[in-house]
């Protein structure tokens, strides 16, 4: 059988037709479900984009209340799972998720069932809401460690519940700024992350566990595990060290974290409401400012070279930025990544799943054949 040339890391090879994310790398420009994203973010709420990203179309009020209703049974079904996590003894809050996945199958049946040849789609619409409401609760936990903060604010807004886990003095500021960095985290495409849950939930596994997948490849440091590492990269720069630093990494073609995208060749969009976010933030924020002043200094210093390349500072350089203004430790920034993105890991899940066909790609082999195998004692 012939085969052309591989393609390195799958770029630009389609593997489904989708109607949920539009990205025009060169234009900088992001679309849920046909709406801009600069729209979304400055009218709707992320209760409404995921709503938007599982079933193509914006809610009602009545949709909407039977949603959150859905989302809030996915919490107190958490409250179980979490009660058994917190026997377990793991440092990191990306896989006390994790392991609150595995414990949750147990409790929510998402395996696909089929009708004829078809997996049906609609009991796989029906149970994604009460997931939704299961990550976040088990996100909550696992950022504060406090199995209270879910049970306190199980109808509280998807914002109120990620604000109350992870800043210490929760403000009506926090909530909003934290509901607008949900919905431009909501989804992005076939990232590696949506790939891996794709891959397992093509297998015609539980969707519980190709949400576990769809975290481990988040954790890898190309992926969403850049947002912890601007946030170090932040953290230990001082100030008056920002040029020194960019010119160093620059000189010695070592990766800038934060700058540079796959799919944009231009100014990535959420990056630009974002820093409009944390501008704002910083103005009211004196005490921690100084992470705005570091981002702004390193931006202006890198972009002297980068830009002519047409690299510039992505979503998680303005997200790290945002968080630590507002009082969010590194290793608790990658979780809220998890909160938000869940909702587009499920649509992207569903909608393969409406066409489902096991994925299955090919290598081609350059190896010998016909090798002899000789003894152990004759090697």
């Amino acid at each position: 059988m012939e085969f052309r040339e591989p393609i390195p890391g799958l770029e630009n090879v389609p593997i489904k037709y989708t109607k949920i994310t539009y990205i025009d790398g060169e234009k900088g420009e992001l679309y849920y479900r046909g709406y801009n994203i600069v729209d979304l973010f400055n009218n709707s709420t992320y209760e409404e984009t995921a709503y938007l990203l599982l079933f193509g179309k914006l809610p009602s009020p009545h949709d909407l209340e039977k949603f959150k209703e859905h989302m809030f049974e996915g919490r107190r079904t958490a409250l179980e799972v979490i009660e058994e996590v917190s026997r377990l003894s793991t440092e990191n809050a990306l896989d006390r998720i994790k392991i609150g996945l595995i414990l949750a199958t147990k409790y929510v049946d998402s395996w696909p069932r089929f009708r004829g040849k078809q997996v049906v789609v609609d009991e796989l619409l029906a149970v994604a809401p009460k997931i939704l409401g299961l990550v976040h609760a088990l996100t909550a936990y696992a950022v504060s460690l406090d199995p209270n903060i879910v049970e306190e604010n199980l109808e509280a807004s998807c914002a109120e519940l990620l604000c109350k886990a992870l800043v210490s003095d929760c403000m009506q500021k926090h909530i909003h700024i934290l509901d607008k960095l949900l919905i431009v985290y909501a989804d992005h495409g076939l990232s590696a992350s949506a790939f891996a849950a794709t891959v397992v939930a093509s297998t015609l596994s539980s969707l519980l566990y190709a949400l576990e997948a769809a975290i481990s490849a988040l954790q890898g440091p190309l992926h969403g595990g850049a947002l912890e590492k601007v946030a170090r990269m932040l953290e230990a720069i001082p100030l008056e060290k920002v040029e020194e630093y960019v010119s160093r990494k620059l000189a010695q073609k070592e990766k800038l974290m934060g700058f540079g995208h796959r799919v944009y060749k231009t100014y990535d969009p959420r990056a630009k409401l974002l820093k409009r976010l944390a501008a704002k933030l910083a103005l009211n924020n004196n005490g921690l400012r100084e992470a705005y002043l570091k981002a702004i200094a390193l931006e202006l210093h890198a972009l002297k070279t980068l830009a002519a390349k047409r690299v510039y500072p992505n979503v998680d350089f303005w997200a790290a930025t945002l968080l630590l203004i507002m009082g969010v430790r590194p290793e608790n920034q990658l979780p809220v990544f998890v909160y938000s993105r869940t909702a587009g890991w499920l649509a992207h899940i569903i909608e393969y799943l409406e066409n489902n066909k096991i994925l299955r790609p090919r290598a081609i082999y350059r190896g010998p054949l016909g090798l002899k195998y000789r003894p152990l004692e004759s090697r």
